[in-house]
């Protein structure tokens, strides 16, 4: 008789289970591991992609100034924050092309830039931190306290002596007021010189008898008032005042409507971090990068770019004037805080004061007289020094008396004969006076007129028709990618609802 044997199937069927649950976990942990790895593929790839775009900088500015920028507008002059998300889809299209059916693979499905800064924002701060940065390794700390120290002494000694414009009003009044008086008195009585003459006798002590009998009557005519002249030369041209030959001067000159203070510009929409206002770095980026009337640079649209900068006019010859009549400005503050603090000239001011008003009888009159006396000297004083300055001479900032130029009596003499002060050792050159005006002036038009240089320059050089408000220094940019699941499409357990997955990543690039 045969024997018939058999088995049971309950254990393997366990088995097989149990296979399968290994499998599965198996195959989730692959999958697990993978995703992170996909994490990893969008991470480089978006990451490449930005720096790929921000690598398109502006060539010609960069090997002309030194600053990186992206042109929103890639050269066509039509700016669209689109222009640059097609360029980011690209780059990453392109990194993406070799990967497609890699164990790695995905795929790109969305390429936005939210937010972006550009140069022109915030007032032009942003041109300004970045111009900075240019030239801060050369900067020497220092000379930002020495700016600072000269920018605050100006300050105080506007504050304590007034003006030269205000001292030779007053004096210019009080004179007018007390002549138009005196011809008043004149005219009505004949008896009134003989009144204020016994008046002086015995209202006077025997010391001011002795002041006001140095000219009991009107000054003769040699007798010359520095006023007088210090007033005609005010209503003279002053660029003929300090130029020797004005003929040699530039005719160049840019359409101010085109300029970004005068055009309605593009504006980013990210916040301004870091663009403080560092002046001392700043200066110094357009010491290196900007002309001058000392030091001009060929083949550029003005030749007066700092003049320029500093006052905003269509053309060279006026920026030259109003940058020198600032510069008398600021010589005539310090020349008159020299002329105050020297003990031996406010007696020379008073004496002529006495010579030219002491008929008056009237000490506020010869006071006032010799204010604007002293307003006239500084000025004089100024006009030789700026065209020192423009000679290449260098002129210190507080004066001592060996480098004082004019005498009180030789003021219309110096000016007529285009005579120039003195050349001081420790002194400042003619840009470093510029460099002075530019950290007092600290407004957004200083930034815009230097984005204008370099505009309307490389333009011209290049045939471009670029705008600085085109120009992006940072972004932030959000990618999305997707890729089929590989490994967990093995997994038999249904209704898992993972038909992709989805990678989102935001970054951040900035020129700073």
């Amino acid at each position: 008789m045969q024997k018939v044997y058999s088995k049971k199937a309950s254990i393997t069927v366990f088995l097989t289970l149990l296979l399968l649950l290994s499998a599965s976990f198996f195959f989730a942990l692959l999958e697990t591991a993978r995703l992170k790895g996909l994490g990893t593929k969008a991470d480089i790839v978006s990451d490449a992609a930005l720096e790929s775009v921000f690598a398109e900088y502006q060539k010609e500015i960069y090997e002309n100034y030194g600053l990186l920028m992206l042109d929103c507008a890639y050269g066509s002059g039509n700016f669209a924050i689109e222009n640059v998300e097609k360029r980011l889809q690209e780059k990453n299209l392109n990194n993406l092309k070799q990967s497609e059916k890699e164990l790695y693979g995905i795929n790109l499905t969305e390429c936005k830039i939210p937010g972006y800064q550009l140069l022109t924002d915030n007032g032009g701060n942003v041109f300004r931190h970045l111009a900075a940065r240019t030239a801060k390794r050369e900067a020497l700390v220092q000379e930002v306290d020495d700016f600072a120290e000269e920018i605050q002494q100006k300050e105080t000694l506007e504050q304590e002596n007034g003006t030269v414009e205000e001292r030779l009003e007053e004096a210019n009044k009080t004179i007018e007021e007390v002549e138009q008086a005196k011809q008043a008195e004149n005219t009505e009585s004949a008896e009134k010189p003989e009144q204020k003459e016994s008046t002086k006798n015995t209202g006077n002590t025997e010391e001011k008898e002795k002041v006001w009998d140095i000219s009991a009557q009107k000054p003769q005519e040699e007798v010359k008032n520095p006023i007088e002249d210090a007033n005609q030369w005010k209503k003279s041209a002053v660029l003929s005042l300090v130029i020797r030959d004005e003929s040699q001067l530039s005719n160049k000159a840019i359409a101010l409507e085109h300029t970004l203070e005068h055009r309605q510009k593009e504006t980013g929409n990210l916040p301004v971090q870091g663009a403080i206002l560092e002046e001392l770095w700043f200066v110094k980026y357009l010491e290196t990068h900007m002309g001058s009337y000392r030091q001009i640079s060929s083949n550029h649209a003005l030749d007066y770019e700092w003049e320029y900068i500093l006052n905003g006019e269509s053309s060279d010859r006026d920026n030259l004037k109003e940058t020198v009549k600032s510069l008398i400005m600021i010589r005539e503050i310090a020349n008159m805080g020299y002329l105050i603090q020297d003990q031996q000239k406010c007696i020379e001011a008073e004496e002529l004061a006495v010579a030219l008003m002491g008929w008056s009888m009237n000490p506020p009159v010869v006071d006032a007289t010799k204010w604007g006396i002293l307003a006239a000297w500084a000025y004089s004083e100024s006009i030789l020094d700026v065209r020192a300055l423009l000679e290449g001479r260098r002129i210190a900032w507080i004066k001592n008396a060996e480098q004082w130029t004019t005498g009180i009596n030789q003021t219309g003499e110096a000016v007529d004969g285009f005579a120039m002060a003195k050349d001081c050792e420790n002194g400042w050159d003619y840009l470093k006076y510029l460099q002075f005006l530019i950290c007092m002036k600290k407004d957004s038009a200083v930034n815009y007129r230097s984005m204008d240089i370099i505009e309307v320059n490389t333009n011209a050089m290049y045939g471009k028709s670029i705008q600085m408000d085109h120009m992006m220094t940072g972004c932030e940019s959000r990618v999305s990618y997707e890729a089929e699941p590989l490994f967990w499409n093995m997994i038999t357990i249904q209704r898992l609802g993972m038909e992709t997955f989805q990678i989102d990543r935001c970054n951040q690039y900035t020129y700073f």
